[in-house]
This record gives C-alpha cells, sequence and structure tokens, in this order.
C-alpha cells in the first residue's frame, strides 16, 4: 500500500507538471493569436485606407487643384498683410516724431505748462494702428506718462489739442473744412481763456469754426482781440420748445 501511495504522488506530481507546462502553452499560444489578430486588423485597415484613398483620388483631380490654388492665394494674402502692416508701422514711425512735436506746441501755447510740457503719440506694438495720447516731461523726454498725472484744465487742454493740429492737414482735399467744437472752456480759468481763444483763432485760418459753450461771459471780453469783427458772431440760445425748437438769438459782434 505504501509503494502504491508512493506511485500515485508520483504521478500526481507528473501530472500537475504537465499540466503546468500545458498552461504554459496555451498561453504562449492566446499570445500569437492575439498578435496574429492584431496584425490581421491591421492589415484589413491599411487595405481599407489604400480603398479609400483610391476613390478619393479617382476624379478628385480639379478639387485638388482648387485647394492647392486656395492654399497659395491664403498664403500670398498672408504675405500681402505682413508687407501692409509693415509699411503701415513704418509710417507712423516716421510720423509720430513731427506730430508729437506740433503737439506739443499747441498744448505749450494752451497751458503754459511746467511739469509736463510735451505731448506724445503712444503707440502699442501689440495693438497695430492703436494710438494713444501721453505726456512726458523735458527733463525725462523719453519716459512717458499716462494723462491722469494732468489736473483738469490741462486735461481739457490736452483734449483739444488734436482738434487744432490734424485740423490743418489737407485741407486742399475737403471742400469745407469744419471744426466743430463742444464747450471747449470748461475745466480753464479765466487767465487761461485767452489763450484758447487765440488757438481757435489760428485755427480759423484754416477751418470754419463752430464753438459751443456755456460761458459766454468768458469768451466775450476776447473775442475782438483775436478776430475781426466781420469774421464771427455769436448766437445766444433763450429758450428751448419740445415742438419748435431751440429759440435763437443773434448778436452781431460788439452787440
Amino acid at each position: 500500500m505504501e509503494a502504491y501511495l508512493a506511485k500515485l504522488r508520483r504521478d500526481l506530481a507528473l501530472t500537475r507538471s504537465k499540466t503546468d507546462a500545458t498552461e504554459a502553452s496555451t498561453k504562449q499560444l492566446q499570445r500569437r493569436i492575439n498578435e496574429y489578430r492584431q496584425e490581421r486588423q491591421y492589415h484589413i485597415h491599411r487595405n481599407q485606407i489604400v480603398e479609400l484613398d483610391a476613390k478619393l483620388e479617382d476624379g478628385m483631380e480639379e478639387a485638388h487643384k482648387r485647394f492647392r490654388d486656395q492654399q497659395d492665394f491664403l498664403y500670398q494674402v498672408d504675405g500681402l498683410k505682413q508687407l501692409i502692416e509693415t509699411a503701415f508701422k513704418n509710417a507712423l514711425d516716421r510720423a509720430i516724431p513731427p506730430l508729437n512735436d506740433l503737439l506739443s506746441v499747441v498744448y505749450e501755447r494752451l497751458t503754459h505748462q511746467r511739469s509736463f510740457e510735451l505731448v506724445r503719440v503712444y503707440h502699442d506694438p501689440a495693438r497695430l494702428g492703436h494710438l494713444e495720447l501721453r505726456v512726458a516731461q523735458k527733463r525725462k523726454p523719453d519716459k512717458n506718462h499716462p494723462v491722469n498725472v494732468l489736473n483738469g484744465q490741462a486735461l481739457k487742454a490736452l483734449h483739444l489739442v488734436p482738434y487744432f493740429v490734424f485740423s490743418r492737414f489737407h485741407p486742399e482735399i475737403l471742400e469745407l473744412d469744419l471744426l466743430l467744437i463742444d464747450d471747449p472752456s470748461e475745466s480753464f480759468d479765466t487767465s487761461h481763456v485767452g489763450m484758447l481763444i487765440e488757438e481757435l483763432s489760428r485755427a480759423s485760418e484754416h477751418a470754419q469754426l463752430i464753438v459751443a459753450s456755456h460761458e459766454r461771459e468768458k469768451f466775450s471780453p476776447h473775442l475782438d482781440s483775436h478776430f475781426d469783427r466781420d469774421e464771427y458772431m455769436t448766437m445766444v440760445v433763450n429758450d428751448f420748445d419740445p415742438v419748435s425748437g431751440p429759440h435763437i438769438d443773434r448778436h452781431e459782434p460788439g452787440n
């Protein structure tokens, strides 16, 4: 019995060994089967792609040509855009320095500013064509400051400066150079109104002025000093009717 039991144990160990070998062989075969399946799927997809490419190519020559033409056109447009942007930036770079001088001269005449005497046009390089007025000091002309460093009177004067400067450009192109200014003396004290009217007088040499103001008492004493009496007239709105509109009295110079 003991000998038979020992034989059974040997047979069981041999069976287990064969079973382990079979399982290992089965796993290996399963891996190979999976690899063959993946390779077969790859070839199926590749063949499908080849068939689709052939179908797309057949009769699509004209479409491909138009697509290439469109790509070439877009490339040319992009190149032209870059050329225009570069030319525009270069034109701004050339125009801004003399423009800064003109703005500064008019600004100084209006304000006699002593702290921030210079006007600068700032061009943001990241925003093509975006221009902003800034101010600077003569002792540090290369350092620009935002306009909020100015007091109310100087800031109001700075807002008027571009109107006076740009109204000088290309008057021969326009049939009528008209300059409309609303309440320019706001925030100006009495001592600076004379400077403002003197600048308006310069602008009147190349533009027809229409100035609206609610401070007639500030303007009237200076008009005859800077304008000939036959070159201007004043009109006063005395009342306003919702139906008929404003009631205007015309005052001839000297009246």
